[in-house]
């Protein structure tokens, strides 16, 4: 009774590991799916604010405006010199990391893109930072892989689509888990169809590994595929050892 239950103990072990590691790559999948399956333009403008940013004598113009989607989060910050009639604007008192960012790259820095990706949690984000040097435009991303590619619904000839890279440990938790999850689900409904399928068999008189029509005789075991018999026919050459009594031993190698 012990040797089986091990077995069983670990086939549920390898079983959930197996989900797990599904449910890691369908959580990556969706992610970087999503990305190449909607256009920029498709994203919902959610909201937008502006604020005044003092940095020593110098004030800027902070705009942080949010697009949401189904899939991804996109958040844009833009820095600009203050002109006079934005004197009025609230102070930039957001503590968050991404403030925090802005912060530092002020003066140089014109443009913090920061986007968040996965489904239904956010597992994985990016970031692109904008500068003008020299009245040159140059912009850097950090955290993604991107691809040029075409899209109908684009103005341009090509739009540059990135891959978020860097893990959301929360939402990457919580995505593995119920993806994996429906995974568990999939694998515990393939085994019990296949248990059926040998069931069905076995109530017809057939082997449940083959099929063969046994004529409802299961103690012979099946003659077409070894299924039930007490040994198993002779492998990779090897002679199988007779055990009924009175037999001559195999020979010494």
């Amino acid at each position: 009774m012990t040797r089986p239950r091990r077995r069983g103990r670990r086939f549920r072990v390898g079983r959930g590991v197996i989900a797990l590691v599904l449910g890691a790559a369908t959580t990556i999948g969706v992610a970087w799916g999503a990305a190449f399956g909607a256009a920029p333009g498709a994203r919902a403008r959610s909201s937008s604010d502006v604020f005044q940013l003092r940095v020593g004598d110098e004030r800027y113009h902070v705009q942080r405006e949010t697009l949401g989607s189904w899939w991804a989060t996109r958040r844009v910050w833009s820095i600009w010199p203050m002109a006079g009639r934005y004197a009025g604007l609230p102070p930039f008192d957001d503590p968050s990391p991404e403030a925090d960012a802005v912060r530092a790259g002020v003066p140089w820095d014109r443009e913090h893109v920061t986007e968040r990706q996965g489904w239904p949690l956010r597992c994985l984000s990016c970031r692109v930072v904008g500068r003008e040097l020299g009245g040159v435009w140059e912009s850097q991303t950090l955290g993604a892989i991107t691809f040029a590619t075409k899209r109908a619904s684009a103005a341009r000839g090509t739009v540059d689509v990135r891959l978020a890279a860097r893990p959301i440990w929360l939402g990457m938790i919580g995505d593995t888990i119920i993806y994996a999850g429906a995974w568990l689900l999939l694998l515990l409904g393939v085994r019990w169809l296949w248990g059926l399928r040998r069931r069905r068999r076995t109530r017809r008189g057939r082997c449940a590994r083959c099929g063969y029509d046994l004529v409802g005789d299961f103690a012979s075991g099946c003659p077409e595929c070894g299924w039930g018999r007490a040994s198993e026919p002779r492998a990779a050459g090897r002679r199988v050892p007779d055990a009924r009594p009175g037999a001559a031993p195999p020979p010494i190698a």
